[in-house]
């Protein structure tokens, strides 16, 4: 850097390494005794990611602690809450499906590893999530990316690139008679919340290994929720078209009510002006803890951030890192530069980020 060039000006506080688990008073760890009694002493078979491995009270002591969390420590709201869920993945026989080879890419796991940690049969590669990511990634890409410092699996969606037109299309092709376009969009994100519940849960593991042998003392720190990169390059006003925006809301809403306290971070990054208008639109659907955890960043910021939270190694070139996976990070280089081709971005003065960067920030976990 020049003498004259002025060094980006970065978020305050968003290198802060936020707990896994919020210190609980006398009342709400009670609290959280009462829900492991009443729900959680024979682990719900739904629970497959936490049935199928070694778990302590502690395990189950931090699911309590999600759901009661996630409904502002009303027993009775977070108690309907686990109920419904129950319910809900039963209902699509959740439990039931193994993950790998993972329908989505993953980079940075070894799945022939992971089944085995979680006693898991091959999954067949010719199931309705194939078909349906399969027909989605010609308009929308995404992925899950190794992991941050903290060794939370990191979530990278290519947001500002998604094809609206060709996406409703697809999914219009892909909605069942009688369904809402919706549907396939929301069995989709559902299965990415599966699948990361076992990265997350083999990371966990994997990082409690990695603390007592470096001779740390208890408690341990502890992995608990995913990382996510929001990538907005390319955002044109084409994203905002009605029936994306409602697909996006249903989507958001499922998530929201069965996924308690899921990220610990999402970092929306490579922001124009029209991010905050997008923001703008659906950040009423968003409960308070998950915007309280959004960091925006400006291209120029981009990069810095990034690594500052997630090693170099572990993060696509494309973002900043000097990860190049042999089968791609999340796509391929000839995709990108199609995609930063297709729509131009709109560059009109919409919102208030510009080319600064802005932090939503409180100490609670986000949603």
């Amino acid at each position: 850097m020049s003498a004259k060039e002025t060094p980006p000006k970065y978020p305050s506080g968003f290198l802060t390494v936020l707990p896994e688990v919020e210190k609980c008073d006398a009342s709400q760890e009670q609290m959280i005794t009462e829900f492991v009694s009443t729900y959680l002493t024979n682990l719900p078979d739904c629970y497959q990611y936490l049935a199928s491995t070694p778990k302590s009270m502690e395990d189950k002591r931090i699911v309590a602690y999600k759901y009661l969390m996630a409904r502002k420590w009303k027993m009775e709201d977070a108690a309907k809450m686990f109920n419904d869920t129950v319910a809900w993945r039963e209902s699509h026989k959740y439990h039931k499906d193994p993950y790998f080879p993972s329908a989505i890419h993953i980079r940075g796991y070894d799945e022939a590893e992971l089944r085995k940690i979680f006693n898991m049969p091959e999954r067949s590669t010719n199931e309705r999530i194939d078909a349906i990511l399969h027909r989605m990634r010609i308009g929308y890409k995404f992925g899950i990316h190794k992991w941050d410092k903290q060794g939370h699996p990191v979530l990278i969606d290519l947001t500002g690139r998604i094809a609206a037109r060709k996406t409703i299309t697809a999914l219009k092709e892909l909605t069942p008679p009688g369904k809402h376009i919706s549907e396939p969009f929301v069995q989709l994100r559902a299965y990415q919340n599966e699948l990361c519940q076992f990265l997350v849960r083999a990371r966990d593991m994997k990082f409690q290994e990695e603390q007592r042998a470096q001779g740390v003392q208890e408690p341990l720190r502890r992995v608990t929720c995913v990382t996510a990169i929001m990538d907005m390059s390319g955002l044109s006003r084409e994203l905002l078209s009605t029936e994306l925006i409602e697909t996006i809301k249903s989507m958001l809403a499922a998530t929201q009510a069965y996924y308690p306290e899921m990220s610990y971070r999402t970092f929306v990054v490579n922001c124009s002006s029209l991010v905050m208008f997008a923001f703008n639109i659906i950040k009423g659907w968003l409960d308070p803890r998950a915007r309280n955890k959004l960091v925006f960043c400006s291209v120029e910021e981009t990069p810095h951030v990034l690594r500052a939270v997630i090693d170099a190694e572990h993060l696509p070139r494309f973002l900043g890192g000097t990860c190049e996976c042999a089968n791609d990070c999340v796509c391929s280089a000839a995709e990108l530069v199609a995609d930063h081709s297709a729509p131009e971005p709109d560059t009109t003065e919409l919102g208030s980020c510009g080319d600064k960067t802005v932090e939503i920030h409180v100490s609670a976990r986000g949603n």
